[in-house]
């Protein structure tokens, strides 16, 4: 991972630790991105429980997110209770999925979902996502009349403490 994300990675975590006080702690898992051991970028820890979240940070008009970057959320989810992907857009709110199939094992089983279109059920309208024939998960920038910009819309510290049920206190 490049060092523009792994410094958001950081980021998001103290900013949402911060914001909730007592109530969560966030890091930046230490074996992120490309390694043999699967994790996701940030794991949280709630009184609702714990969390996962792959990180996506980018301002091009479109970008892929591999199949094994999605099954690899999912792999973890047996561990965690809740995985989501966050998707930071330049200058746009950022966008949270999660998957619609409960774990790896409930998909890619006689001929079910990939990883890939079990994300995609969750992108809500406004954006465009489409499966590639390699398996990956392609998102298009979406444009401001489909998608609340960044001032307009919700944080990526807003959207991350909603999902995972925790309210501001030290905001």
């Amino acid at each position: 991972m490049g060092q523009k994300g792994r410094r958001f990675e950081h980021q998001l975590a103290n900013e949402v630790t911060r914001s909730t006080g007592d109530e969560c702690m966030v890091w930046p898992a230490g074996y992120s991105g490309s390694n043999a051991v699967p994790s996701p970028d940030i794991i949280g820890v709630t009184p609702h429980g714990a969390h996962a979240l792959e990180l996506k940070n980018w301002n091009d008009t479109a970008h892929s997110i591999d199949e094994s970057d999605l099954q690899q959320l999912l792999r973890v989810q047996k561990s965690y209770l809740d995985v989501a992907l966050l998707i930071d857009f330049d200058r746009r709110e950022p966008l949270l999925i999660e998957p619609v199939a409960p774990s790896l094992d409930a998909f890619e089983v006689d001929g079910g979902p990939s990883a890939a279109e079990n994300f995609k059920k969750g992108v809500p309208s406004g954006v465009e996502a489409k499966v590639m024939d390699s398996g990956a998960l392609r998102f298009y920038y979406p444009a401001l009349d489909d998608w609340p910009s960044a001032k307009a819309g919700q944080s990526a510290v807003e959207k991350v403490r909603e999902w995972m049920g925790i309210p501001a206190v030290n905001a």
